[in-house]
Formats: structure tokens, sequence, C-alpha cells
């Protein structure tokens, strides 16, 4: 899956932090994702080859050098113990379910510290709870509450809320404790099966998402960033409009 350029001068990304996207509305996370990679000094060490994405050519979106850029693309900075992949072409559908397998086995393989999933969601499909207030959710896998749970309560953050059932249901049928409450991410592209899958394979994933309409999308990835940050750290300065997160 993964294929080295060589270019690396540490493929030993034990206890690294995996960045990556969620091809999802408004394509905020490979946005969110291009503008961290554009902002830190990173190193293309790589790509992601499998049947499932589309193939695409093109320039450097980054910088004005004669380099092409592919289809998925591996980038990673030893001084922050980070390594990002940035997806830019969808999934073939056939091909996806192989593709997320192969994902999380690499993952296994390479031990990553934890793994940061960059998404989004259609804002028309949000409950009544959550036309106001902040417009960003994380979702954790089992094993990242066990060492990040306290620090994102911690920073205000706000778990996605789980349903019942969709269409949304009722104010006394969601009385009803004996209903089942799943998680609903209409647009989050592979988000929930990814979220299943590193749930049980013990990896330590947090799904970062923003609710958005299609559009101008790049304030959304702005504010996906800045959230993302106040947790990771990873820029030195606030990216984007620091009101824009919240809708009143």
């Amino acid at each position: 899956m993964f294929i080295s350029s060589g270019t690396a001068s540490n493929s030993n990304w034990n206890g690294y932090t995996l960045l990556l996207p969620a091809v999802s509305a408004g394509n905020v996370g490979q946005l969110a994702i291009d503008l961290i990679i554009a902002s830190l000094p990173l190193v293309k060490v790589g790509y992601i080859e499998h049947e499932s994405i589309l193939p695409m050519v093109g320039a450097d979106p980054y910088r004005q050098t004669s380099h092409l850029t592919t289809s998925c693309e591996v980038y990673m900075s030893e001084e922050k113990k980070l390594v990002v992949v940035q997806q830019r072409s969808p999934f073939s559908k056939k091909k996806k379910g192989d593709f997320l397998t192969q994902l999380v086995s690499w993952i296994k393989q390479k031990e990553f510290g934890k793994v940061v999933m960059l998404s989004s969601s259609h804002s028309h499909e949000r409950l009544d709870s959550q036309l106001t207030g902040s417009q960003t959710r994380y979702i954790s896998t089992s094993a990242a509450k066990k060492w990040h749970e306290s620090t994102l309560s911690a920073l205000g953050w706000t778990p996605l809320e789980l349903r019942s059932g969709f269409p949304a249901l009722s104010a006394v049928e969601l009385a009803d404790n004996a209903l089942e409450k799943t998680l609903y991410i209409p647009g989050g592209g592979i988000s929930k099966k990814f979220y299943e899958l590193c749930d049980a394979a013990d990896i330590p994933l947090v799904i970062v998402l923003t609710f958005c309409s299609e559009g101008d999308n790049v304030p959304d990835a702005q504010n996906l960033v800045r959230y993302a940050n106040t947790w990771l750290r990873l820029l030195a300065a606030q990216v984007g409009p620091q009101s824009c997160n919240t809708i009143t």
C-alpha cells in the first residue's frame, strides 16, 4: 500500500501522529490537510497506491517546482513526529472496503501513537440541538478515550451526538432508552467505517469533523484546522477568523 520515495530520513514512525482526511462534504478534510501541509516544513516521503483510489496527476500545489502530484501522497515531519496523508481523488466504490482493511493494517504495522482524521458532515442533516453553538464535533475510539478523553474534555470539545434512527425520531421516541443509538455521519465518506475498523483493531483514532454546506468551504477548513490545533499544537499561529466556528 505505502510506497516509499526513499527521501525519508526516518521510516520508524512508532509513536508518531498520523493525520489524514476523509473525502467528505465540501472536501473540508482535504482542504484542511492542504492548509497544514502548506504551513509546515513537511517532506514528501512516498505515496499510497491502491486500485480503489482514482488516478490523477497534476502540478505541485504548494510550491513552484517541477515535481508532479498524484492521487494520495504521504508527508512527514521528524521534528513534530508527524505523518500526513493527503488524498486528492475519490474512491472507486467497489474497492473501498479493501482499501480500509489495508489502511488499518498499515497503521497497526507502523505503530502510530495516535491517528487523527479530519472530516465533515452535511449541515442540513443536523439535529435541532446542533443548530447553534459550536459546529465542530469529535469521535474517539475506545483506545483513544484511554489516553486523550480527559484532554479533549478539558478543551471543551463536544463529542458527536449519537442517533436512535433516521430520520430523526420524535422526542417521545428519543426518551425510550431501549432504542439503540448509533453514529450517523451523512456526507462523511469513509469516516464511520474507518472508525469502526479502528475501534475493533484497538487503534487510538480521533475523528474531528465540522458541519458544512457545499460551496466555498475554505473558511470551514480554516476553522477545522484551528479547532484541531488546540489539541495537536502543530501550528504556532491561529488559522483563519476566530469567530467563525460558532453559529448563533
